[in-house]
């Protein structure tokens, strides 16, 4: 049961999440509620954070720094298990976004 907790509570940040009605998204997640600030792919590409990437889907954001040897990992393998049991909605319906504390020496081939 223990386990389980984990997802449970990663599930239930998914919902949190979750498209509400247009009129009441708009009003709490849309544009006004989350920057919208520019940010780089793991690729080179410049997005802007709430337009390009999060508007009008779930997503599970998570924060990371490769140079990290506590949690980290943990948080890392339990988002594993999550995606996992996702299956095929992941990248169709629900995204997951990873954003470095420490981009300069977080690049791709480290994550």
């Amino acid at each position: 049961m223990h386990q389980s907790l984990p997802l449970l509570s990663t599930l239930l940040t998914l919902l949190a999440f979750a498209p509400a009605p247009a009129n009441a998204q708009s009003a709490r997640w849309g544009k006004g509620y989350l920057p919208n600030i520019p940010v780089v792919t793991q690729h080179g590409e410049s997005l802007r954070f709430y337009d390009d990437v999060l508007k009008g889907k779930i997503a599970v954001i998570s924060f990371i720094y490769t140079s990290c040897r506590d949690i980290c990992p943990v948080v890392t393998a339990r988002l594993s298990q999550l995606e996992e049991k996702l299956g095929d909605t992941v990248g169709r319906e629900i995204f997951f976004v990873s954003i470095s504390i420490d981009p300069v020496n977080d690049t791709p081939s480290r994550c």
